[in-house]
């Protein structure tokens, strides 16, 4: 079972890295030279994000790309205040992913 558990942990590495590697491209596309941080940088700030955003049961490719976006964006989004009012918005436990995704554009919105 150690095993497996093993080869598990290193598909889901394997995965996560294709996965990072697909929306440095993507945002590389869409932001051009408006993206001032290497590879190395953004896959760093990435995987940082990925793991706060899973923390909220941000999951699915599509919220957690959005939620790559505001990070990108609000590049100051995890600072206090706007940190607490965040993390509110992400721990409220009725709300979809999509729900809290909705929220947190609207709340970035309104600033």
């Amino acid at each position: 079972m150690i095993i497996r558990n093993e080869i598990m942990a290193m598909f889901d590495s394997r995965v996560l890295d294709e996965y990072i590697e697909k929306e440095i491209r993507y945002f590389r596309a869409l932001y051009g030279d408006n993206l001032e941080q290497s590879d190395e940088e953004l896959k760093t700030s990435f995987e940082l994000w990925i793991s706060h955003a899973k923390e909220y049961g941000i999951v699915n490719e599509v919220e957690v790309e959005r939620y790559l976006n505001l990070c990108l964006l609000e590049e100051t989004m995890l600072e206090d205040p706007k940190g607490v009012w965040i993390n509110n918005i992400l721990a409220w436990t009725g709300d979809s992913e999509e729900q809290k995704m909705d929220n947190l554009e609207h709340f970035f919105e309104r600033l």
